[in-house]
């Protein structure tokens, strides 16, 4: 894609992204993580009344809400252009924008369903082969438009992903429904009302990209821009599985056990631990072989980016840890401190912090203001949640914790000059963590037959590098 598009290219693909998520927040008010919650919460008390008219609003408001978002990007798209690109330029890419938002509003609705009804197989199936089918296209769209491509590139992605969610979700049906008018308008108010909360949070985290991409352009050119997209996009693929997961396992599991506090703490620290095992290795190699990933990700015109992976890669593993936390609020209904700590920490402290540190270290500086805030808000976060339930961290997690900070702070010492032995021991205590959590992973499984039927089918010499037990 980036030797495609190269750094302008990607700034635009940047912006338009920004205004596609902002604009998508905004109209859809939550109700789709709400959903969620709901259908979660009502079918562990097995109402199935309400289960029942819970998934007929999903397969109906997407395409009203949808109608609404097309109508306002037609309105407004000249204005956003102009505020967005400098000019009116792109006032036809915004206004098609709509078009896919729509459509994404459909694949989000069906996609609810299978997150709720934890249909894990087919939601995992969904994501593969329509990540795998929209980045084979995008492609082939960017090889033969260039930049041109990108708006067709958006719209046919969203169309893949709407028809697959259809063909996935298509085990899920509504029966007729025996609701009440006044009961109906009841469910969609809740919906709507913890939506509301979720819509918040969404316009700060889909608001600030945005916002932050418009204050560098006058700080920046354009290209500029371009390299800082590709930092975050790289360092954002190395979380993303894991902040998935969370999304679409752990909040579904969280909002089945809100009203018990002992299964919360247990839920909580096991997706933790697991967040931690799979994150830590990850970030540590990414960080040491930052620019070959840029290379092989993007190409060489974006090695600019490389002094930036460090500290956005450490942001990203902090985000992590908090996501698991900061759901909890969630899926007890408690939205209003959920939103104040995005909107008070990552959002107000962040901008401050990135107009602060860009000036006392230059362009890195936007990367360091992340970490610092994603600190900021993991710690936050930990200490509000004791106020509402008897959280604590596990032995294993406070052990875990250890390392990770202590990891980062070897590598970052080890790589801080980019030379060549620093670069090889880092390799080395990359690998040495890597096999320690390899064994982590293996001691948590140990004890699952469906694992131990797997690991004596592997070859011994393999089984003694996993330190399999066999007793």
């Amino acid at each position: 894609m980036a030797i495609l598009l190269g750094p302008l290219g990607i700034g635009i693909f940047g912006i338009l992204t920004s205004i596609f998520m902002l604009s998508s927040t905004v109209t859809e008010m939550g109700i789709f993580m709400s959903s969620v919650r709901e259908i979660s919460f009502h079918r562990g008390k097995e109402n199935k009344s309400i289960v029942n008219e819970l998934i007929r609003l999903m397969r109906r408001l997407p395409f009203i809400i949808g109608l609404v978002v097309i109508v306002l990007l037609v309105l407004f798209s000249g204005p956003i252009s102009q505020l967005s690109f400098g000019d009116s330029d792109m006032q036809l890419d915004v206004l098609l924008l709509g078009f896919a938002i729509y459509m994404s509003y459909v694949a989000r609705g069906n996609q609810t369903l299978m997150q709720a009804f934890q249909f894990t197989g087919n939601l995992a199936r969904y994501q593969v082969f329509s990540a795998l089918v929209t980045s084979i296209i995008s492609v082939l769209l960017y090889y033969l438009l260039k930049n041109e491509g990108i708006i067709v590139a958006i719209l046919v992605s969203n169309l893949i992903m709407m028809l697959f969610s259809y063909f996935f979700s298509r085990g899920i049906r509504s029966k007729q429904s025996d609701v009440s008018k006044e009961k109906r308008w009841e469910i969609i108010k809740k919906v709507y009302k913890l939506g509301f909360a979720f819509m918040l949070d969404g316009i700060i985290l889909a608001a600030f990209p945005y916002v932050l991409r418009v204050l560098l352009l006058e700080l920046y050119d354009i290209e500029t821009i371009g390299i800082f997209v590709a930092a975050t996009a790289i360092t954002r693929q190395v979380v993303q599985l894991i902040l998935n997961t969370i999304k679409m396992d752990f909040y579904p599991r969280v909002s089945k056990h809100a009203d018990d506090p002992s299964q919360l703490n247990q839920i909580i620290n096991d997706q933790i631990q697991i967040s931690i095992l799979l994150g830590l290795p990850v970030s540590l190699f990414l960080i040491v072989f930052a620019k070959h990933a840029i290379i092989l990700a993007y190409s060489s015109a974006f090695l600019a980016a490389t002094p930036l992976i460090f500290w956005l890669t450490a942001g990203c593993f902090f985000q992590i840890i908090q996501w698991p936390l900061a759901f909890v609020f969630m899926a007890k209904s408690k939205g209003k401190i959920f939103i104040n700590i995005n909107f008070w920490i990552y959002f107000v402290l962040h901008l401050l912090l990135t107009y602060v540190f860009n000036h006392l270290f230059g362009f890195v500086g936007i990367a360091i203001a992340f970490c610092v805030t994603t600190l900021i808000l993991l710690l936050v976060t930990y200490i509000l949640l004791k106020r509402f339930i008897p959280f604590s961290w596990n032995s294993i997690n406070k052990k875990l914790l250890s390392i990770s900070i202590v990891s980062f702070l070897i590598i970052y010492v080890l790589t801080f000059q980019s030379n060549l032995i620093g670069l090889i021991l880092a390799f080395i205590y990359a690998v040495f963590v890597g096999l320690y959590v390899l064994r982590s992973i293996v001691d948590t499984l140990k004890d699952l037959p469906r694992f131990n039927q797997l690991v004596k089918k592997l070859p011994s010499f393999l089984q003694k590098i996993i330190f399999y037990n066999k007793k």
